[in-house]
């Protein structure tokens, strides 16, 4: 990983260049006996599905959601739905340096500028915009902007190489990275500024991220899905002190974080969940504040949503991987010994049981297309030939399997309140689609990022 230093120029051409590069390295000295235990464990996993009927694998991940899913409801009871945020009670208000990077956002970054320029804040604040090469007049615009500071980068090179020079430049004793396609509410730093007084070991507060003017029916589902996930999860995983992730839509951090840890990793293409782990396994605490609310914009199609899941589920695997001398270590606490399991399992069982059930789905599609072909059915493995379930079990099963989305239109509630948004008849539909559609194109892109990662695939944003 690249070290962060401060500098007075701009990076030359010779730096990490896009759109695509290899991964930063990950290192297995002294756990290679985990990983093979860990592989073997995989292994008998995937020879005992294939052997089990489909309808059994349904129950078995049905009941590890309800075991997951109810320990995030325990969580919740237990006093995460209370916390509250910290009296604003600040003898002296830091000095903040905002920084954003920009690379052809022409359509958004002047937006954002205008709603960064709303903040209210006692302290001293700049504001530090560095362009990334951009082809499409946004940079000649900028650079004749006032109250700003203004960095051009030549050559497009990479979002963390720009954030980690503008932090270089940065005079701010707190540190805000923000999206040029984020749009912050006035408040913002007013309500997040006091969490690091609560504890010198609090390295950075993430915020509560909303999609920006949802307007078609995959933006709404996206919008239900940051409540429940910025909103639910983080709140949840915040109040066990789990937290491993600094979103990049925007996130405030110490100085002290970059001056101690480096800067962003230029060769990750999930340099906010490295950032994250890198901080929690130097010491460093992770706040959630969700009185602090940022807009950004989420994606408009499905293809645009695959690859930016794809990106975001290869980096989580190899991220997890990177750092897996955290995973099941005691010594750090929820994130070891909760946090990193949750994420990892969920993700590879999503990733298996999606396989699974497209290979089920082929196997009733050619039986009943080609009922000639099925005496090669013989030649399966018995989860895939053999006469069709018992209908009382398949009752049983589907019963099972509704419970966690019961669970789950409860988080889907308190993604609401923490929202304070009520809900109505546009709600219907997404909601509908990401209880019951969702899952199978997440777990579809899980799979092809597991794929990817054994490919060896060059990383692309």
């Amino acid at each position: 990983m690249k070290r962060f230093k401060s500098g007075k120029t701009a990076p030359s051409d010779n730096s990490t260049s896009l759109p695509g590069f290899k991964r930063s390295p990950f290192r297995l000295e002294g756990r290679k006996q985990l990983v093979f235990t860990g592989l073997g464990l995989l292994f008998i996993v995937v020879v005992a599905f294939i052997n089990v009927p489909y309808q059994i694998l349904l129950l078995l991940y049905s009941i590890y959601a309800i075991l997951l899913l109810m320990t995030y409801l325990t969580i919740w009871m237990d006093g995460a739905d209370e916390m509250k945020e910290p009296e604003a009670v600040m003898k002296k208000w830091p000095s903040v340096s905002i920084v954003i990077p920009s690379y052809n956002a022409g359509h958004t970054i002047f937006k954002c500028l205008e709603h960064i320029k709303r903040i209210r804040y006692k302290g001293r604040l700049e504001v530090i915009v560095v362009d990334d090469g951009s082809k499409d007049g946004s940079a000649e615009v900028l650079a004749k902007m006032k109250g700003i500071r203004f960095f051009p980068i030549t050559r497009n090179v990479s979002k963390s190489t720009a954030v980690n020079f503008g932090i270089s430049r940065a005079k701010g004793e707190i540190i805000a990275t923000v999206d040029s396609d984020t749009y912050a509410n006035a408040d913002v730093l007013e309500r997040a500024i006091p969490y690091f007084e609560q504890d010198k070991k609090i390295g950075s507060i993430v915020l509560f991220i909303n999609a920006a003017h949802p307007n078609n029916l995959l933006q709404r589902l996206q919008e239900l899905e940051y409540w429940v996930s910025f909103g639910f999860y983080f709140k949840t995983v915040d109040f066990v002190d789990g937290l491993h992730v600094t979103p990049g839509p925007m996130a405030i951090y110490r100085r002290e974080v970059f001056d101690t840890l480096g800067g962003l990793d230029e060769t990750n293409i999930t340099e906010d969940l490295e950032i994250g782990l890198r901080m929690r396994q130097a010491g460093w605490r992770i706040k959630a504040c969700h009185a602090a609310v940022v807009y950004t914009e989420v994606p408009t199609n499905l293809v645009n949503l695959y690859k930016q899941r794809l990106r975001w589920f290869r980096g989580g695997i190899m991220n997890i991987l990177r750092y897996n001398h955290l995973f099941l270590n005691p010594r750090f606490g929820s994130l070891g010994m909760f946090t990193m399991p949750m994420v990892l399992t969920s993700g590879l069982f999503a990733a298996v049981f999606t396989v699974w059930t497209i290979l089920d789905w082929a196997r009733g599609a050619i039986t009943a297309v080609l009922p000639a072909v099925s005496n090669i059915t013989a030649f399966l493995p018995v989860a895939m030939r053999g006469p069709p379930p018992d209908p009382l079990m398949v009752n049983s099963v589907v019963l099972v399997a509704m419970i966690p989305v019961i669970i789950w239109c409860f988080f889907l509630y308190s993604g609401f309140r923490i929202a304070n948004a009520r809900p109505n008849v546009s709600h219907i539909l997404p909601a509908l689609i990401l209880l019951f559609l969702y899952p199978a194109f997440l777990g579809i892109t899980f799979l092809a990022a597991y794929a990817s990662e054994l490919s060896g695939r060059w990383y692309r944003w």
